[in-house]
């Protein structure tokens, strides 16, 4: 709860409530593991594109391929496909 209301400014009751859900809703974790998996698809395309990256480029391209599973975003952006997009 201290995590809720410490990093995510949230108030007493809220922080219990979601802290509450991250205990009992075994889903939870999966917000979590789909953050992680972004973040390090933007650190592993910033490394790819070097001085070329920027956020707005990287979210374009990122959302520009709609509500595809993550490791075809990364196969897009970073594999054998690197720099498609989703026509």
């Amino acid at each position: 709860m201290r995590f809720f209301r410490d990093e995510a400014f949230l108030e007493e009751a809220a922080a219990r409530r979601e802290a509450e859900r991250g205990t009992f809703d075994p889903s939870y974790v999966l917000y979590t593991a789909g953050k992680l998996m972004v973040l390090k698809l933007r650190e592993d395309y910033k490394a790819a594109m070097g001085a070329k990256f920027t956020l707005r480029d990287f979210h374009d391209r990122l959302l520009g391929n709609g509500t595809v599973p993550l490791w075809l975003h990364r196969d897009l952006m970073l594999g054998e496909h690197n720099g498609a997009m989703i026509e």
